[in-house]
Order: structure tokens, then C-alpha cells, then sequence
């Protein structure tokens, strides 16, 4: 499946990524996940993320 949409398969790496932030030790690891999170998903640009990074960047 992954094969036949980049889009999808961009999405299900910050969907992991994100995770990855979810599962976080302590603040210091989840603050830096965070940022790799936000920045990755700006970067890529999806508009399926476009109200997640809103939230985020206001919740910051």
C-alpha cells in the first residue's frame, strides 16, 4: 500500500513519530520529540496535519 501513495506513507511516519513523542520518559526527552514532531510535519506539509500543528503551536 505504502508503494502506491507517498502521501500515506509520510503520514504513517510522523503518525510513528508522534508516537515515539507519546511514549516519552521524562519532559526533557518528550520537549525534543515534540519539536522533531512539528518540525517534520511542517516540512512535509500535509494538510491532514495542518490542525494538529495549529493545536500544538498553541498549546506551546
Amino acid at each position: 500500500m505504502f508503494k502506491t501513495s507517498q502521501r500515506l506513507q509520510v503520514a504513517y511516519y510522523l503518525k510513528n513519530k508522534f508516537l515515539e513523542f507519546v511514549q516519552s520518559k521524562n519532559r526533557h526527552e518528550a520537549t525534543g520529540r515534540l519539536r522533531n514532531c512539528v518540525f517534520l510535519a511542517e516540512f512535509t506539509n500535509l494538510p491532514e496535519f495542518k490542525t494538529s500543528l495549529t493545536a500544538i503551536n498553541n498549546w506551546d
